[in-house]
């Protein structure tokens, strides 16, 4: 006991110096772990990833970013995986390791906005080839063949006002007719005259006149106190505009507007653009030959037809004020 009295100090200072010599001891141990090699890997023999290895590195790439011990883990079990001796186990198909090997190759990319996730990227690119996930078709580029799906349509609702002013002269049956037509004034035109060719709306249009009946129309005004007579004489028109024949009645002293929708179109593959387009009017574009069946501007809706397969398409056009 006097022993110890005495010599105390030196026994714990010699206890504590084994210590810290242990402890260096293991530290060197553990730096000669970490600088070692791994094993040599067969990759001849190299298996497919099994389910317990999937978790495995899914429970790593969910936790921070990989430091270089981790990362050299992983590229050694990928290059020589075990296969559990679990019966349920898959092993992975290409496109799935190639899912891993774009997660280890991206790792910056792991943590999102909304917190630590792996990032896909959709479809996988794996040098220049466009892989999708097991059991998806590959999406297919679709190509227009059918040249009407290339046409984009708009159309415009064209008035314009017309009157039968009066019958200029009379002479046994051949009577002359004063009409107003746009742009053109006044003109003097009896049954059996060539056409009149106008432009409207930068298209020529034809009118000729058809046929005239006279006509009276009689009622007892009580402001007179007798009866009054009207003439409300008609005059029929046929306008050619566009390839379109149509029909105009025009009543005496009245103007009528005339209003009718036009369409043109452009082609999205060659930019071609069509001239004005009415009802029933025939246009060719690629060849084929189609004929415009329906036109309306509220709501808009246009339907033409292939004049040889007499397949119908049905477009709703952009509306605007003027070409």
């Amino acid at each position: 006991m006097e022993f110890l009295k005495k010599h105390y100090e030196k026994l714990a200072l010699a206890i504590v110096s084994l210590m810290m010599i242990a402890t260096a001891l293991t530290l060197v141990n553990k730096l000669e772990f970490a600088g070692s090699e791994h094993p040599t890997v067969d990759r001849a023999n190299a298996k497919p990833l099994g389910t317990n290895d999937l978790m495995q590195i899914e429970k790593v790439l969910k936790g921070p970013l990989l430091g270089t011990n981790d990362m050299a883990w992983i590229g050694a079990m990928l290059e020589n995986p075990h296969i559990d001796k679990d019966l349920s186990a898959k092993p992975l198909d290409t496109n799935e390791l190639m899912q891993v090997a774009t997660l280890l190759k991206n790792p910056p990319a792991w943590r999102t906005n909304d917190g630590p996730r792996p990032f896909i990227p959709e479809p996988w690119n794996w040098n220049g080839k466009d892989l999708f996930p097991a059991g998806e078709k590959p999406r297919e580029t679709v190509v227009i063949t059918d040249p009407a799906e290339e046409l984009d349509w708009w159309v415009a609702s064209r008035t314009f006002p017309m009157k039968f002013m009066s019958v200029a002269s009379e002479v046994g049956t051949n009577k002359v007719f004063a009409i107003n037509l746009p742009g053109a004034g006044t003109r003097f035109v009896k049954i059996g005259d060539p056409p009149i060719r106008q432009s409207i709306y930068g298209t020529m249009e034809e009118f000729i006149v058809l046929r005239y009946e006279e006509k009276k129309a009689e009622w007892f005004d009580s402001k007179v106190g007798g009866k009054r007579i009207a003439d409300v004489s008609e005059l029929v028109l046929q306008r050619k505009s566009a390839g379109v024949v149509k029909e105009i009645l025009l009543v005496i002293g009245r103007q009528v507007l005339e209003s009718e929708p036009v369409a043109r179109y452009q082609s999205t593959a060659t930019g071609e653009t069509s001239s004005d387009l009415k009802k029933i009017s025939k246009f060719t574009y690629k060849g084929k030959a189609y004929e415009l069946l329906r036109l309306d501007t509220n709501p808009p809706l246009l339907i033409f037809k292939d004049s040889q397969t007499r397949k119908e398409y049905r477009k709703i056009p952009r509306v605007v004020q003027q070409f």
